[in-house]
């Protein structure tokens, strides 16, 4: 009876904070599909903190994990300053690529169903104020 308590408590517990190891301050430039460059900072905390802005339109937002598969995690954009501005709606797939580095691919299935629009290598930073 015990073992299968821990084996329930341990996948309970297992599927909190999904992100953990991608939990930083990330910073680097994006390229859309039609060759212009913007800043991105992202700032992960955990599952459920997950801090995006584009300082070059300028806005930001938040994004809600969706779901991982190995080294790759998905998550929706939502746009919550400067919504005229940027995209709405934006699904960003994150690769970790070392502890260091990782690579952001963004999707906008209402523009193209199967090909991204845009991605950016990250780079993780210490957080200034």
């Amino acid at each position: 009876m015990k073992t299968i308590i821990l084996i329930i408590l341990s996948s309970i517990l297992g599927t909190k904070d999904k992100t953990k190891s991608l939990a930083g301050y990330w910073t680097g430039t994006g390229e859309q599909i039609d060759g212009k460059k913007w800043e991105v900072v992202l700032h992960i905390k955990d599952d459920s903190s997950i801090e995006i802005s584009y300082p070059s339109f300028p806005c930001s937002g938040n994004w809600t994990f969706e779901k991982s598969a190995g080294n790759l995690y998905i998550f929706k954009e939502k746009i919550i300053e400067g919504a005229d501005i940027c995209d709405q709606g934006c699904e960003a797939h994150v690769q970790k690529m070392d502890k260091k580095r990782l690579k952001v691919t963004y999707y906008l299935r209402s523009y193209d169903p199967h090909r991204p629009i845009a991605e950016v290598f990250l780079q993780k930073k210490q957080k200034t104020k």
